[in-house]
């Protein structure tokens, strides 16, 4: 169909940014507005390296070594709220981003 042209990083942006729009109108999904993460590139920081954490871990194994950067990254940048609802929604397999 149309509007499916969207390259993988923008679909990923753009799933951010749908995110931080539901936090930000205080809706109770998926989690608490947290003002330490409030800005976009904090939320796309820690996004992206839940995604990679994620992925590395599929590949190597979710102990490898080359994968703890990411998981350490994305501890110190997201709210374990957000670690929280991603994990919900890729065990329920409608995580919005690519693994």
């Amino acid at each position: 169909g149309s509007g499916m042209g969207l390259a993988g990083d923008e679909l990923e942006d753009a799933g951010v940014e749908a995110f931080l729009d539901m936090i930000k109108e205080g809706k109770p999904e998926p989690v608490p507005y947290d003002h330490r993460f409030a800005g976009l590139n904090q939320a796309r920081k820690c996004f992206h390296n839940y995604l990679d954490y994620h992925r590395c871990a599929k590949q190597k194994g979710e102990q490898a070594s080359e994968c703890m950067k990411f998981l350490r990254s994305f501890r110190d940048h997201c709210p374990m709220d957000w670690v929280k609802k991603w994990d919900e929604q890729r065990e329920e397999g409608v995580f919005p981003g690519r693994i």
